[in-house]
């Protein structure tokens, strides 16, 4: 330890690798350098050196971040197992072939050389300030994966050595037992440990809790090191598994000291067993090693990280980073070392030189890695660019195609079904394997019967799993039945759907038991009346535990998703605590010994409800606790008591702050839900309802969030309904019951139900449909409408105004909750003022051929009966040129497109009924290429003369109550722009209500301006509104801007606007702001303003930014900002230069 600790001084000063100082210290303190060693007992170095193997893995696994890795797993997990294939193939191929190698260390030197040194890269990237480059993400990423596949190499290889042999019957032995344990440590890991961690820390005591860690960490590493697996595998999955507790970040911190001292004897081990003159004599073995990893390494990362879609520059930047071996192959080297009982071995000393080697030369790797990508950018071959960037952009649009969710849907389920017939197998498999224990010394009735006992323990288990493989069975049926008639609109479809769902759980029902029924009859006793005697145990165990078993499988599955979405909360409670008050807000009280409240707990004590305070943290001893729990000891003697509190994730503030909290947590809630962090957002929704309960705005955006933003995170369509119905349920339940008859809130509510369940913009909306049938129907039966907050008074006016009386259907709820105020009018679904609805999905498209020919009178496309058997379903955005095949004779420019011809798009969908005297109805269109005609029932409703601009459709005088088509016919002509345009719909659609009185058409215009003269950061906000009256009546309206942001709390500026009959006017209006925070290309900030007129709002987003040319360059904020840029192309990426 002291030549340990003066090696990391003097190289922390240095600002080298501390790694490297450690295995120079070893090899000047080790016997081969001196002719005789200074230490007294090298053997335990060595063991102490095994340990710092625990620890450096157990600390690798305990930092793993599953959600970055997901975030980059389509480049890095391919990547890396390209890369390790390729080098262990290598690592053998010259160990065997040229170095005159056995299997068994030329196996090892490939697993040596395949895994790249993860934290020299990230030390490196970071010491050079190329943290936020493209690349840096990707080969951190990359080279973790390879460290979670090279433990599994490892534990391979130990088996070959073990086993002695490198058969093909070795080899799959060694991979199934790793997959054995593997699934055995995580999933029984993520359900038991992070609960137990989670209970210990509780008690607040670190020595305790990090005993119970290291004691789990050491026990499945002794469990690896009885099955011939490497001690490190064990330790890496025990420290996944840590790292997806609550408490993650304390393990990590109390856990640090022993990893750092660990892991420097572990190295300063390895340079103990360093020969110097061995090196200087393997010196040309390791020169050529080292050249085939910098090569080798490099040629595989690069071509896998083309192939998985990433741009010239960046695949060679990559490759150059991952061109290099670390730590992981000293401890490949050592365990080689350790296993042959031979520290002598030619593998040691090749490994250890070709790491430093590499090691010394990847950070120039890394440097010239830029120079060097665009270099080859420049000069790559413009036939061989233009097939990357093809290439590209087919593996984008497949990655996004529209068919993915629905078929993620079924391999989830699939998946979970494998998982559990995997669990059966590897429990069944596991104690098999106990069988041949010999159990004498504990029991010697236990020896003679073990095999009837363990055969009756795996079935019980096979019994524990069978409601969740059942509830999973029927999941995967209900998606397959849908898949199977998605889309479909024959009269067979209700029909078909109960027959797929039959098919599809019989036959997965089936393959399970069969697989239990094989398992049974390769471990069942041979004895008939054991046999009887363990099946009706097992069967009664079945008959008599089953509710337990369901309640036990629902709570393992849920620990386990606890377990996997642990990082998410850890950042949601870290952030949502970084929101609390600032220091000035708090007040701190001392008690004394003497008081009455020493002991309490916060539900005992009640400080809230008896003085508006409440407990934000405790100090005792210097030491402040936050987010104290309702149960806990709150109290002690002489300590101090600050408020206000956050406790159990809302915040409770003395009640004249509560609408300056309530203001901050809005304002970061907001950019947490652009940041698409719903975990961390739920939080903050549910602290800004419980401080804000009679603010409309504040449940509806909580219930929107729920309904929405964390609906789409689950992956089933049940998980999903559970989400859009609780965001029903509190604007009904709880927001309507605070604030009743809130009209607002009503129309939300309404929305929801016309949007999330009435149309087809979620892909599970069918599934929701059924779902709030099944509801309804039961609801019905009992005639407890009050459960769904329904007055069955109301209900029977609303079925004799509107003349529709089926409660299922989810637009009638809709029509109920938007006419709140009793006003029953169909018109209800004035769906709320002002609000936008995606039109793109439920289109039928047909290519006509190259020919275009001329309209006279509405064509037959666009009549309503027209037979659309040669049309397929399409979801916009849509272009029909690149999903068709490529044409070699066309000219570059084109693209090789065949976007010439004419297109048909017919979509039907369903309204109420429109009052032209109150409402219209408009469809915007983003883009239509090219000359699009559009028609509404039949009838010609309007077109654009060209297609590279948005245009706006007025539907109200041709729609009609119920269903309604929709056609579009578009037209591209040869020749008619100098490349390839687009062809079709290739934009979003959009469908608007809006009152007669109504914002313009894009009518809001926002314009910063910053004042010159005076205070420096002062700007005028210019805000130029466009209102259209298409009434008979003039109107003065009254406009408000309200500007929202870190620099504008709430400023607004309300003016009246007179607008004559039939007749537009424009209004301006000024707001000012001080010292906002500007965009620019760092942080891009961005405000919001809302636009409101009397039954209509919008939202418009823009920054502040001055932008200017100088002599010697642009300038964004007073800042030189170097400008490269490219023509970018809607469709094809890059064509021509911007400057």
């Amino acid at each position: 330890m002291s030549i340990a600790g003066g090696a990391a001084i003097v190289f922390s000063r240095l600002g080298w690798p501390k790694v490297l100082g450690y295995i120079l210290v070893g090899v000047l303190m080790g016997e081969h350098t001196w002719g005789g060693g200074f230490l007294i007992d090298p053997a335990s170095t060595r063991t102490i050196g095994q340990l710092g193997v625990v620890f450096l893995m157990f600390g690798m696994g305990l930092s793993f971040s599953p959600r970055e890795m997901k975030r980059i797993r389509s480049v890095a997990l391919p990547a890396a197992l390209f890369d390790t294939a390729v080098m262990i193939g290598l690592g053998y191929f010259i160990g065997t072939r040229v170095f005159g190698w056995a299997s068994a260390p030329s196996v090892f030197l490939g697993v040596a050389i395949c895994d790249s040194a993860t934290t020299l890269l990230a030390k490196v990237v970071d010491e050079m300030g190329w943290s936020r480059r493209p690349f840096a993400s990707y080969i951190l990423g990359t080279s973790i994966c390879e460290d979670i596949v090279c433990v599994g190499a490892i534990a391979v290889a130990t088996g070959f050595v073990t086993g002695g042999s490198m058969s093909a019957r070795s080899f799959l032995v060694s991979i199934g037992g790793l997959g054995v344990f593997f699934l055995l440590v995580l999933v029984f890991g993520f359900i038991l440990l992070p609960r137990l961690l989670k209970s210990v820390s509780k008690r607040r005591d670190d020595e305790a809790l990090v005993l119970a860690l290291l004691g789990c960490c050491f026990f499945i590493s002794f469990f690896a090191y009885k099955f011939d697996f490497s001690l490190a595998l064990g330790a890496f999955l025990v420290g996944i598994i840590g790292g997806s507790s609550d408490v993650r970040d304390r393990l990590e911190r109390l856990v640090s000291p022993l990893k750092s001292m660990f892991s420097a004897v572990f190295f300063v081990s390895i340079g103990l067993l360093v020969d110097p003159v061995a090196l200087m004599h393997h010196l040309p073995e390791i020169l050529l090693v080292s050249a085939l990893v910098m090569v080798g390494k490099f040629l595989n990362v690069t071509i896998a990280s083309l192939a998985t879609g990433l741009e010239v520059k960046t695949a060679i930047q990559n490759g150059f980073g991952l061109a290099q071996i670390g730590e992981f192959a000293f401890m490949v080297a050592i365990l080689y070392a350790g296993l042959v009982k031979d520290s002598s071995n030619d593998l040691f000393p090749i490994a250890v030189g070709v790491s430093l080697l590499t090691t010394l030369l990847n950070p120039w790797m890394i440097r010239v890695s830029d120079p060097v990508g665009n270099w080859a950018e420049r000069m790559l071959p413009e036939r061989l660019a233009d097939t990357l960037a093809a290439y590209r952009l087919w593996l984008a649009r497949f990655r996004s195609s529209s068919g993915a969710p629905a078929y993620r849907r079924v391999r989830l389920a699939a998946a979970r079904l494998g998982i559990y017939a995997a669990l059966m197998l590897s429990v069944s498999v596991v104690l098999a394997m106990l069988h041949p224990v010999d159990y004498s010394r504990f029991s010697v009735y236990f020896e003679r019967h073990d095999a009837l006992f363990f055969f009756v323990l795996a079935n019980i288990f096979s019994v524990a799993l069978l409601p969740l493989v059942i509830s999973s069975v029927r999941v995967l049926a209900e998606e397959v039945s849908v898949l199977l008639t998605e889309g479909s609109e024959s009269k067979w479809k209700h029909s078909l759907r109960p027959f797929f769902r039959f098919v599809v759980t019989v036959g997965t029902i089936s393959i399970f038991f069969f697989e239990w029924f094989l398992l049974d009859l390769a471990t069942a006793p041979r004895d008939g009346f054991a046999l009887a005697f363990s099946l009706a145990v097992i069967a009664l165990t079945g008959i008599f535990g089953w509710r337990f078993f369901c309640r036990a499988g629902r709570k393992a599955v849920a620990r386990f998703n606890e377990a996997l979405s642990a990082e998410e909360r850890r950042d949601g409670l870290a952030k949502a605590m970084a929101a609390a008050l600032p220091v000035e807000d708090l007040k701190s009280l001392t008690l004394s010994a003497s008081s009455s409240a020493i002991g309490g707990t916060v539900v005992s004590l009640d400080i809230r409800a008896k003085t508006g305070a409440s407990i934000v943290a405790v100090r005792r001893d210097g030491v402040e606790t936050r987010n104290i729990g309702g149960s806990e000891i709150a109290l002690l003697k002489s300590r101090t008591v600050a408020s206000p509190v956050y406790a159990e994730g809302t915040f409770a503030v003395l009640g004249g702050l509560r609408s300056i909290i309530a203001e901050v947590i809005w304002f970061r809630a907001d950019r947490l839900q652009e940041e698409g962090r719903y975990v961390e957002l739920v939080q903050l929704a549910d602290a800004l309802t419980a401080m804000e309960p009679h603010t409309p705005e504040v449940w509806s955006y909580a219930a929107w969030n729920l309904a929405y933003n964390v609906s789409i995170m689950m992956d089933t369509p049940e998980d999903r309904w559970r989400w859009v119905l609780a965001g029903i349920r509190l604007l009904r339940d709880d927001g309507l019951r605070l604030n009743p008859g809130d009209p607002e809130l009503a129309r939300e509510l309404a929305w929801m139900f016309e949007l999330k369940l009435g149309a087809d913009i979620d892909a599970a909306a069918p599934d929701y449909r059924r779902y709030w049938k099944e509801l309804v129907d039961e609801v019905s039966q009992r005639g407890a409408w009050h459960e769904l907050g329904m007055e069955e008074g109301k209900m029977r006016r609303l079925e004799q105004t509107s003349g529709m009386v089926d409660w299922t259907d989810p637009q009638l709820s809709a029509v109920y909750w938007a006419n709140e105020d009793g006003g029953i009018d169909m018109a209800g679904l004035t769906l709320l003022l002002a609000a936008v609805a995606t039109f793109d999905f439920g289109w039928k498209f047909r290519y006509c051929g190259p020919e275009i020919p001329e309209v006279t009178g509405v064509p037959a496309e666009a009549s309503v009966g027209y037979d659309e058997q040669d049309f397929k379903e399409v979801q916009l955005p849509h272009d029909w040129a690149i999903e068709s095949p490529f044409l070699a004779n066309e000219p570059n420019e084109t693209g090789k497109l065949p976007w010439n011809g004419t297109g048909w798009y017919r979509k039907t969908f369903n309204l109420p009924r429109v009052d032209p005297a109150k409402d219209r109805v408009f469809i915007d269109f983003d883009g239509v290429m090219a000359q699009p005609k559009v028609y509404v029932n039949g009838q010609f409703a309007g077109e654009w003369a060209y297609g590279y601009a948005s245009f706006r459709i007025d539907a109200t005088p041709y729609l009609k109550e119920g269903k309604n088509l929709i056609a579009v016919r578009a037209s591209n002509r040869p020749r008619s722009t100098r490349w390839y345009p687009g062809a079709g719909i290739y934009r979003h659609v959009w469908i608007e209500r809006t009152p007669l009185v109504h914002i313009a058409y894009n009518g809001i215009q926002v314009i910063p301006e910053k004042k010159t003269g005076g205070k420096s950061d002062v700007w005028n906000v210019r805000v130029l509104t466009t209102v259209e009256n298409e009434s008979k009546s003039d109107a003065l309206v009254s406009v408000t801007q309200s500007l929202e942001g870190e620099a504008a709390k709430e400023m607004r500026a309300t003016d009246k606007l007179k607008v004559p009959a039939g007749a537009s006017a424009t209004l301006e209006q000024v707001i000012t702001v001080t010292s906002p925070v500007v965009w620019s290309v760092e942080s891009p900030e961005l405000y919001k303003l809302q636009t409101t007129i009397p039954n209509m709002k919008k939202t418009t987003k823009f920054g502040f930014r001055t932008a200017e040319w100088k002599a010697d360059g642009f300038y964004l904020n007073g800042q030189r900002v170097p400008l490269n840029g490219v023509c970018e192309h809607h469709d094809l990426g890059a064509l021509g230069a911007a400057f």
